[in-house]
């Protein structure tokens, strides 16, 4: 699972000392795995649980989106942060915090296609809000 998402990741983005931190440490599987699992629980929540025909305007999904956004890139930059403090490694080196936020700008691009893609996928199911956000 490493092996697939490290190429996927290192498609857009690829540092060779924070890439290979990256991916001997494991952590491309397990941000992959919440870079899918984020998109698709807000998606779900959405369309299917929060399902309410007040939420069928463009705005609300708008929402969802930015805040699908926002936890992905929280989430990824947390646990790159995390791992370079586990291996103590210096927090105060500037280029692994530029290299943590261009990595989790990356998570971002990959969580709203995500979103997107699941949007397509269940809105199908959705009683009220079928017909957001096209």
């Amino acid at each position: 699972m490493n092996d697939l998402f490290a190429m996927i990741y290192e498609w857009l983005y690829y540092e060779p000392e924070f890439s290979s931190l990256m991916y001997t440490n494991g952590l491309y599987g397990l941000l992959g795995i919440f870079t899918i699992l984020i998109p698709l629980i807000i998606v779900v929540l959405y369309y299917l649980t929060m399902n309410h025909p007040r939420l069928n305007r463009k705005k609300h999904w708008a929402i969802a989106l930015v805040f699908n956004a926002l936890l992905s890139f929280f989430t990824s930059f947390t646990l790159v942060t995390f791992l370079i403090a586990s291996l103590n490694m210096e927090d105060s080196d500037t280029s692994y915090v530029i290299q943590s936020i261009e990595f989790s700008l990356v998570s971002i691009l990959y969580a709203v296609i995500l979103f997107v893609i699941f949007s397509l996928l269940i809105k199908p199911f959705s009683t009220n809000c079928s017909k957001t956000p096209f």
